[in-house]
């Protein structure tokens, strides 16, 4: 059996689970190094060594510190309580199973479908404009003379 990040029922749901993982890191990622940049004060960005970290060439400051431990600690907080708890194992075990009961349409299918909802709104749209329109003429020539 191969290693997996998922304890509870590590074979069902790998790909809602998985998908629901890698979102919420990418959120988490994307408010780590928000928070890095928010953390530029004097006292954080002060260099920790006179060097940067060679391939990414970002100095090594407590800004970065704090964000790098930050984000370790949500992922791994996301992994054990979120994407490996029982019920939420479960909602997304369920999920992906029904999901793969969806008779799903074809291209064409959608395409002309969305053509009909278009031409629909367009219609109504215009009807609505004709309406507010003449409403208004009637009301402000001959009610409110």
């Amino acid at each position: 059996m191969a290693f997996s990040f998922f304890s509870y029922k590590p074979d069902q749901g790998r790909f809602a689970r998985g998908l629901a993982f890698w979102l919420l890191t990418g959120l988490t990622y994307f408010g780590c190094t928000t928070f890095y940049y928010f953390l530029h004060w004097s006292w954080a960005t002060d260099n920790l060594i006179d060097r940067t970290i060679p391939i990414l060439d970002i100095p090594l400051n407590p800004a970065l510190v704090i964000s790098v431990v930050l984000f370790l600690f949500v992922v791994f907080m996301i992994l054990k309580l979120v994407v490996n708890k029982p019920s939420v194992g479960t909602m997304l075990i369920d999920t992906e199973t029904e999901m793969k009961k969806v008779t799903w349409p074809t291209w064409n299918d959608a395409f002309n479908s969305s053509l009909i909802v278009i031409a629909a709104v367009v219609f109504f749209a215009i009807l609505l404009g004709l309406s507010d329109i003449i409403l208004n003429k009637v009301f402000l020539d001959f009610i409110f003379r």
